[in-house]
C-alpha cells in the first residue's frame, strides 16, 4: 500500500517537473505533419523500380521497419537499427532513417 502512495507521488513531482513546450517548439511541431520514413523510401521505390538493383537488403529492411510502423506500433516503438560507425552524408542519413535507425534514448 505505501509502494502505490510513493509511486502516485512520484507521478505527481514528474508532472510538476514537466515544462511546457516554448512558443516556437509548439509552432514547429504543429505545422510539421509527420511523413514515415519508410513510407516515403517505398513510395520513391514504386516510382523508380530500377533503384531495387543493388539495394534489395536495403529495401526488404525499410518494408520490415514500414510493417510494424502500420500495424504494430508498440513492436515498432522498440525495433531500431544500428549501423555500423563512420561519417555519412545527408542522403546515407536518410536512407539509415528509413532503414529504421532512430535517435538513442536511455530506457
Amino acid at each position: 500500500m505505501n509502494k502505490k502512495i510513493n509511486v502516485l507521488g512520484e507521478i505527481e513531482k514528474a508532472q510538476k517537473t514537466i515544462t511546457k513546450p516554448t512558443r516556437k517548439q509548439a509552432s514547429k511541431a504543429s505545422t510539421k505533419p509527420y511523413k514515415s520514413p519508410h513510407e516515403q523510401a517505398l513510395k520513391r521505390l514504386a516510382k523508380k523500380p530500377s533503384l531495387l538493383e543493388g539495394k534489395q537488403e536495403h529495401y526488404e529492411q525499410v518494408r520490415i521497419f514500414w510493417h510494424f510502423e502500420q500495424f504494430s506500433p508498440a513492436i515498432y516503438q522498440r525495433l531500431a537499427a544500428t549501423p555500423n560507425g563512420g561519417w555519412r552524408g545527408f542522403k546515407a542519413g536518410g536512407q539509415m532513417k528509413a532503414e529504421g535507425q532512430k535517435r538513442a534514448t536511455r530506457i
